[in-house]
């Protein structure tokens, strides 16, 4: 089941610093292309790590640490 946490859900989830303050860098960011129209624009709010399917696939200080080709979609029942 989808948008909830409960056992048997996917348990797909980002937890966001709200209050982090931080400049976009292209260079740091987790895409193949290192190009963004806010290159050097001051944002707050942030992502502080990432959970997919129960397992830590990316944390703020240490980037993408799941495995590569983890992800799949799961396509919602809801219409």
């Amino acid at each position: 089941m989808k948008c909830n946490l409960q056992t048997g859900s996917d348990a797909d989830f980002s937890i966001i610093d709200l209050d982090k303050e931080w400049t976009v860098e292209p260079s740091k960011l987790e895409s193949k292309g290192k190009y963004s129209p806010l290159a050097g624009t001051k944002l707050k709010g942030k992502i502080y790590m990432t959970i997919l399917r129960g397992e830590l696939v990316y944390k703020d200080d240490e980037g993408v640490i799941g495995e590569k080709g983890y992800g799949e979609l799961v396509k919602s029942k809801v219409e």
